[in-house]
């Protein structure tokens, strides 16, 4: 989305270079400014959705523990064994009876 706003504002800032009367100027630079303000919203809603996208969601369960649903991981393998890399926020400040790892889908 903010792709198409960027174009439209690029092609009203032309437009804007072009006109010669004043009440043409005025209305342009006010859907200039229109145009740059969605266009800057338009930015942080992606920013914000990018974040949101990196960031392991937590959800509790039913026994009030905190339940992680991965979305970023690697693994190595060979043929005896697999290792599976996963970054877990604030993982080293839990005393090491509160973690527990369940493998399975949902």
């Amino acid at each position: 989305m903010s792709s198409e706003l960027e174009l439209d504002l690029q092609e009203l800032q032309q437009l804007r270079a072009q006109a010669t009367r004043p009440g043409v100027q005025a209305s342009l630079d006010a859907n200039v400014k229109e145009l740059e303000r969605k266009l800057q919203q338009a930015k942080k809603r992606e920013q914000d959705q990018e974040a949101k996208a990196k960031q392991p969601s937590a959800v509790v369960t039913s026994a009030g523990l905190p339940k992680l649903k991965i979305t970023t991981y690697a693994w190595d393998q060979s043929d005896k064994f697999l290792k599976i890399y996963v970054t877990v926020p604030k993982v080293e400040t839990a005393a090491p009876d509160q973690l527990n790892a369940v493998y399975g889908t949902e």
